[in-house]
C-alpha cells in the first residue's frame, strides 16, 4: 500500500478535503498538547509519497485521528525499503548501500544528510533542523549503514498493540542475553540473540502504542540491537554488525532522544577502533560527543570514553589526554541525576580499562600497566569476564613497552586461559595482539612458551 492508496482513500470515503483534513488534525494535536502547523499543502505531500514516515508527533496524531496506524495509511518507516518508485533514495536505502561497499568510497556524511531530507522523513514545527544537531551527524554518522532486517512473517505476527508488560519482557531478554554475552563470549546466544530481535522486537515496532510505551520500545530495540551488534562482531562478522549499528541508530532517532543516538554513534566508533580505521572511527565519536552535551555524567563520560580511545589511535598524545580529562570530570559529576539503562556496567573499573588501552595505544607503558592493574583488581572475578581479558592484554602489552617481558608473558599465560573459554573472535584478536608486541623476543624462552601455549586456542574458528 502506498500512501496515495491509504490516506487519501481514508479522507475521499469520508468526504473530506485536504483541509479539512488538516484542521482535524490541528485540532486534535492541540487536543494532545501538541503544537503543529499542518495545512493542505502538508496533506497533498503525505498523499503524493513525498514523505515516506512522518515526524513521531504527526504520526502520533494521524494515529489518533484516523484511528490507524501509519503503516496502514502506507507510510513506510526509515528502516524499512520503501519499495515506491519516487524517482530518489532514501536515507536508509543509500546508506545501506554504501555501507555494503568499501568504507573509502565516495560516500560522504553530507551525502548521508542530503539523502535524509523532508521527502523522506519529516520533522514538525517549522521544518527546520537544529544547527547543533545538524553539525554533529555531518561530523559523525559518515557511513552509517542503516538496513532492513528480515523478518519472516509466517513465524513473526505483529501484535496490534504494544504495553509496558511487553518491553518489561524484552528488557529481561536483554538483560540475559547480555549477561551471557559478556561472560561466555558472542559466540554463544547470538543465534537465539538475532532469533529474538527479528521475531519478536521488529514486529512490535510496527504495532500501536502510547507515544510514552513507544519510545521505551524503541529504546529497548535500540540496545538489544547493538548487543546483537556487538556479537556479530565478536565472532568476526563486521559487516552484519555495522548494518545492525545502522539499525540501532534508526531506531533511536524515533525516541527523539539524542544521547542515546550518540551512544549508538560511541559503539560505531569504537567499532571501527577495533577494526584499526582511525579516521572512521573518530568521524563517529567526534558526532557522538556533540549530541551527548545535555547527557548525565555517567553518560557522558562513557561517550567521551570511546571519543578518547579514536584519538589515541590517531597517536595524538595529548589532545587524548584531554579528552581523558573531560570523562574523569563527567564521572566525578555523576550521583545527582539518572543515569540510562545502557550505562549500568560503567564504574571506576571500566574508567580505568579505556584509559589502559589509550595509554597502551599512544605508547605510554608506565600509565598503561597502572591503569590495566588498577581496573582488573577492581573489577575482581565479575561477570564480565571478556572485558577481563581485554584488559589482561593490554597489561601484558604495558608491560612488555617498559621492558618487563617475563612479567608479560606470564600475565599472556593468563590470558591464554581466558581464550579458551570464551567464544570470542575479539579475545583471540588480543591474544594476537600480545604476541605481535613480543615478536621483538622471540629468542627469550619465556616468549616461546607462551606462544606454544597460544597455538591451540587460536586455531579454532569462533
Amino acid at each position: 500500500m502506498t500512501a496515495w492508496t491509504g490516506l487519501r482513500r481514508w479522507r475521499e470515503e469520508r468526504n473530506l478535503t485536504q483541509e479539512r483534513l488538516a484542521a482535524l488534525i490541528r485540532e486534535r494535536a492541540t487536543e494532545l498538547g501538541v503544537n503543529l502547523g499542518c495545512d493542505f499543502k502538508r496533506v497533498g505531500k503525505w498523499e503524493r509519497g513525498e514523505v515516506a514516515w512522518p515526524s513521531a508527533e504527526y504520526r502520533r496524531v494521524l494515529e489518533s485521528v484516523t484511528g490507524l496506524t501509519c503503516e496502514e495509511l502506507g507510510f513506510r518507516p526509515p528502516w524499512r525499503e520503501t519499495g515506491q518508485d519516487t524517482g530518489r533514495e532514501t536515507w536508509p536505502r543509500a546508506a545501506a548501500e554504501w555501507g555494503q561497499g568499501d568504507t573509502k568510497g565516495s560516500f560522504t556524511p553530507l551525502a548521508l544528510l542530503h539523502a535524509h531530507s523532508p521527502t523522506v522523513t519529516e520533522s514538525c514545527g517549522q521544518d527546520e533542523e537544529d544547527p547543533v544537531e545538524r553539525r554533529t551527524l555531518l561530523a559523525g554518522v559518515a557511513g552509517l549503514a542503516l538496513t532492513g532486517v528480515t523478518v519472516d512473517p509466517a513465524a513473526a505476527t505483529a501484535p496490534r498493540t504494544v504495553t509496558t508488560a511487553d518491553v518489561a519482557v524484552i528488557r529481561d531478554m536483554l538483560r540475559a542475553i547480555k549477561g551471557s554475552d559478556h561472560q561466555l563470549g558472542g559466540g554463544y546466544a547470538r543465534e537465539t540473540a538475532v532469533h529474538y530481535l527479528n521475531q519478536v522486537i521488529i514486529p512490535r515496532l510496527h504495532a500501536r502504542a502510547d507515544e510514552e510505551v513507544r519510545r521505551e520500545l524503541f529504546s529497548a530495540a535500540t540496545e538489544f540491537a547493538a548487543c546483537v551488534a556487538w556479537m556479530h562482531q565478536d565472532v568476526g562478522r563486521h559487516h552484519e554488525a555495522r548494518q545492525l549499528f545502522g539499525q540501532a541508530f534508526s531506531w533511536a532517532q524515533e525516541t527523539g532522544d539524542h544521547v542515546l543516538a550518540a551512544w549508538v554513534l560511541s559503539l560505531r566508533g569504537l567499532q571501527e577502533v577495533w577494526i584499526g580505521d582511525a579516521e572512521q572511527a573518530l568521524g563517529f565519536t567526534s558526532g557522538a560527543v556533540g549530541l551527548s552535551y545535555r547527557a548525565t555524567p555517567i553518560a557522558r563520560a562513557f561517550i567521551l570514553g570511546k571519543h578518547a580511545r579514536a584519538l589515541a589511535l590517531t597517536g595524538d598524545k595529548a589532545e587524548t589526554q584531554r579528552v581523558l580529562g573531560q570523562v574523569r570530570d563527567s564521572y566525578e559529576q555523576a550521583g545527582a541525576r539518572t543515569e540510562p539503562t545502557w550505562t549500568s556496567s560503567y564504574g571506576w573499573a571500566y574508567l580505568r580499562d579505556e584509559e589502559a588501552h589509550c595509554y597502551r595505544e599512544l605508547g605510554l607503558g608506565a600509565e598503561a600497566v597502572e591503569a590495566a592493574t588498577e581496573s582488573l583488581k577492581t573489577r575482581g572475578e565479575d561477570q564480565y569476564a571478556r572485558s577481563r581479558s581485554f584488559c589482561t592484554g593490554v597489561l601484558a602489552m604495558g608491560l612488555v613497552q617498559v621492558g618487563e617481558v617475563e612479567q608479560a608473558c606470564a600475565v599472556g599465560h593468563q590470558l591464554v586461559g581466558m581464550v579458551e573459554r570464551l567464544a570470542s573472535c575479539r579475545t583471540q584478536e588480543r591474544l594476537r595482539e600480545v604476541l605481535k608486541e613480543l615478536s621483538p623476543y622471540t629468542a627469550e624462552p619465556a616468549v616461546r612458551d607462551l606462544a606454544e601455549a597460544a597455538r591451540p586456542v587460536l586455531v579454532h574458528p569462533i
